[in-house]
């Protein structure tokens, strides 16, 4: 099924839609309050917004901050993805992924002086795949550790995200705002046969506490000679 993306800003975010989000989210996770959804939506920049261009439904959303900074002497950017979900009834639709790379590369191409990186945490293997899907070089990865350089990084990166605590020597971020979001039954299983999956078996290895809500933060250098031929792929699928 094909959805139609759109990128606004989320000061510009009507209160139905806001309610719309929160609803998605109160689908796949437990713990969700509409306060703190709204309050992380004020928090974040822009919003990814997937609809089905026939009964006009919400089918999906991404919501990302940017920030800037220095590390090591060297001045960067991260674009921040926070909460993302797509309904169930649209997985398996790339509309999603070719929204957000050209969101992440346009926005690093702007600003063509910074090294630019996208930064996530993730409660589910799922939403971990995306990082092993779209960029070659992306952290954590289970052939090499992460260069003290790009720890550096993640450290600020993981910084400028209000109400967490993050570990960067297991990369796992913990919320301390009271309000923990935890997958639901069905949404993000990990089972035996998935185990047999490399990257799933990563992300269970590195993150077993997910199903408590603790996230796993992710990170990759954004730019077009990074993208992997999966993700060159999709990029160039007509809209």
């Amino acid at each position: 099924m094909r959805l139609q993306s759109t990128i606004v800003a989320t000061d510009r975010l009507t209160l139905a839609e806001r309610d719309e989000m929160f609803e998605l989210i109160d689908i796949s996770f437990s713990g969700a309050i509409r306060a703190k959804t709204h309050r992380d939506i004020a928090e974040n920049d822009f919003a990814i917004l997937l609809r089905d261009p026939g009964s006009g439904r919400l089918g999906g959303f991404s919501l990302a901050f940017l920030t800037r900074g220095t590390v090591d002497g060297r001045a960067v950017g991260g674009i921040c993805s926070d909460d993302t979900i797509v309904d169930r009834a649209y997985w398996g639709t790339t509309t999603f992924i070719r929204a957000l790379l050209g969101f992440l590369l346009e926005r690093a191409e702007a600003e063509p002086d910074r090294h630019w990186y996208w930064f996530y945490a993730c409660k589910g293997y799922r939403t971990y795949r995306f990082m092993p899907m779209l960029f070659g070089e992306h952290y954590p990865a289970p052939d090499r550790p992460m260069p003290p350089d790009l720890v550096r990084v993640a450290r600020f990166l993981a910084g400028e995200i209000d109400h967490a605590e993050f570990d960067s020597a297991t990369g796992l971020l913990r919320w301390t705002d009271g309000g923990v979001y935890v997958l639901r039954p069905g949404v993000g299983d990990i089972d035996a046969t998935r185990l047999t999956r490399p990257d799933i078996a990563f992300f269970q290895r590195l993150n077993p506490a997910w199903t408590e809500g603790v996230e796993l933060a992710c990170i990759a250098p954004v730019g077009r000679d990074n993208l992997t031929a999966r993700a060159r792929r999709w990029l160039a699928e007509p809209a």
